[in-house]
């Protein structure tokens, strides 16, 4: 039988950072994203969360969910309401992702130099 693999230090690490990033772009404290408000600014920040660690960390839904204290596919749908642009209107959500996308980039490069 697949089991999980068991969270890490990194992965944990990564969720720290991902999460202070998006609360100080979106001004929703980290409390909140990580706990279980479903006021809309709330909700929209968990779901930058999901799509920063499912689709730029590549992270599995599984893994992103136990960071985030939800069910896997809660994961999935925060992802595809940001990759399919479902959230209206999505500038301001589109410049946020652009923001959290050069925030990843810098931490690569930091990681590979």
């Amino acid at each position: 039988m697949n089991y999980p693999r068991p969270m890490t230090k990194q992965m944990y690490d990564d969720r720290d950072a991902y999460v202070v990033f998006i609360s100080n772009l979106t001004g929703v404290p980290v409390g909140d994203i990580l706990g279980r408000s479903r006021v809309e600014c709330v909700c929209i920040s968990r779901h930058l969360l999901a799509y920063a660690l499912v689709q730029l960390c590549g992270y599995s839904s599984l893994a992103a969910g136990n960071l985030m204290h939800r069910n896997y596919a809660t994961v999935l749908h925060g992802c595809y309401l940001i990759r399919d642009k479902k959230i209206q209107p999505f500038d301001g959500i589109q410049r946020m992702v652009d923001a959290i996308t050069n925030f990843h980039n810098k931490r690569m490069e930091g990681v590979l130099t």
